[in-house]
C-alpha cells in the first residue's frame, strides 16, 4: 500500500510498505554421468525448501515550483527472493539480495511544452549479492551455483531531453553515467578452482559507465499521407561481463546506428515500413563467459547489419 499527502499546493508527501512472503519448494534429484569419460556416475539430492519473508519501504517528497517544473527526492528499499541450486554436490541455497535506493530529481517543460528535461540523481546500495560462483567442492571438476558474494554501491545521474524544434522535427537525447563497484566480496573463486581473495573495487558486471542515445523523428505530411523517418544512435562505454574483471571478459564500447522510414495512409487503418538496425555492422558482444575445463571462452553477439520491411494492420 502507499499514501500520498498534499500538505499544500506545492508540497506532497508519499510513504508506502510493501509484505512479501515467498516459498520455494523442489524435490527430485541430481545425475552426473561421466561414465563416457571414464568416470563415475554420481547421484545426488536435489530437493530443497526456501521460505522467506520481507517488508520493504517507500517514502517521498514531491515540490512543485511552478506548473512546469517539479523537484522530487524518494526512497526506496527491496529485495530479490533466495533460493537454491541443485548441483551433483548436493543443494546449494542462497539468502535474499536487499537494496537501499536514494534518488533526487527534476522534471521539467519548457518553452510551451516544446522541451522536456527529466535529470536524476541516483545512489544505492547492496547487500548479499547475488552471484553465480564457481565452487571446486561442488562436483568433480567443480561447478557453478549462485551465492551470496557480499556487498555492493551503484551511483550515477540520468537525464532525458525531448525537443520539438522547427523545422528539423523531434529531438531525443538520453545520457547516463553509472558507477557500480563491489565493496565487499571475500572468498571469490575463479573457474580453475583458485581462491583470489577479495574483489572489493570491481567494477560490477554489465556496467557500462557511459551511456548515449541522440534520436530524431520527422514527419512529412500530404495528400499521399503521413511519411515518417527516424534515425537513432546508441554510444555504450566499455563494460566487464564478469566480477573478476578479466580483460578478455571485457566488452569494448560500441557506437551503433538505425534507420527506419513508415509510410501511413490518410485514410487508412494500415501502415507499412522499411527499416535498418545496426547500419555500420558493428561487432556488438552480449556476453562474454570463460570454460576452464576446456580452455575457451564463450562469446555471444548481438545481430549484425539487418534490414527489412514491416506491415500492419490495426482492427
Amino acid at each position: 500500500g502507499q499514501l500520498a499527502y498534499a500538505i499544500n499546493d506545492q508540497w506532497k508527501v508519499s510513504a508506502g510498505a510493501r509484505y512479501t512472503k515467498e516459498s520455494k519448494v523442489r524435490t527430485g534429484f541430481n545425475i552426473l554421468n561421466l561414465a563416457p569419460f571414464g568416470g563415475p556416475v554420481i547421484t545426488s539430492d536435489g530437493a530443497g525448501a526456501v521460505n522467506e519473508s520481507k517488508t520493504t519501504f517507500h517514502a517521498g517528497a514531491d515540490y512543485q515550483m511552478n506548473p512546469d517544473q517539479l523537484l522530487y527526492a524518494k526512497f526506496d528499499s527491496g529485495f530479490k527472493g533466495g533460493g537454491f541450486a541443485g548441483t551433483c554436490g548436493g543443494v546449494v541455497t542462497y539468502k535474499p539480495e536487499t537494496v537501499d535506493a536514494f534518488e533526487i530529481g527534476s522534471k521539467n517543460r519548457f518553452s510551451n511544452n516544446r522541451v522536456q528535461v527529466n535529470a536524476a540523481i541516483f545512489y544505492e546500495k547492496y547487500k548479499g549479492y547475488q552471484a553465480n560462483q564457481f565452487s571446486a567442492g561442488l562436483c568433480p571438476g567443480g561447478a557453478n551455483a549462485i551465492q551470496n558474494a557480499g556487498k555492493a554501491r551503484i551511483y550515477g545521474f540520468e537525464s532525458d531531453i525531448v525537443a520539438l524544434v522547427d523545422p528539423v522535427g523531434k529531438i531525443n537525447l538520453n545520457l547516463s553515467y553509472v558507477n557500480g563497484k563491489f565493496t565487499q566480496f571475500d572468498n571469490a573463486v575463479d573457474e580453475n578452482g583458485t581462491n583470489v581473495g577479495s574483489l572489493a573495487g570491481n567494477e560490477l558486471p554489465g556496467t557500462p559507465k557511459f551511456t548515449a542515445v541522440l534520436g530524431l523523428e520527422h514527419t512529412w505530411e500530404g495528400g499521399f499521407g503521413k511519411l515518417t523517418g527516424e534515425v537513432d544512435g546508441k554510444y555504450s562505454g566499455a563494460k566487464y561481463y564478469s566480477f573478476f574483471n578479466y580483460v578478455d571478459t571485457r566488452s569494448p564500447s560500441t557506437t551503433s546506428a538505425n534507420l527506419s522510414l513508415t509510410y501511413a495512409p490518410r485514410q487508412g487503418n494500415w501502415d507499412v515500413q522499411a527499416w535498418m538496425r545496426n547500419v555500420t555492422d558493428e561487432t556488438i558482444y552480449t556476453n562474454f563467459a570463460r570454460f576452464a575445463v576446456v580452455q575457451l571462452n564463450n562469446y555471444q553477439f548481438a545481430p549484425p547489419r539487418t534490414f527489412g520491411v514491416t506491415a500492419s494492420v490495426k482492427f
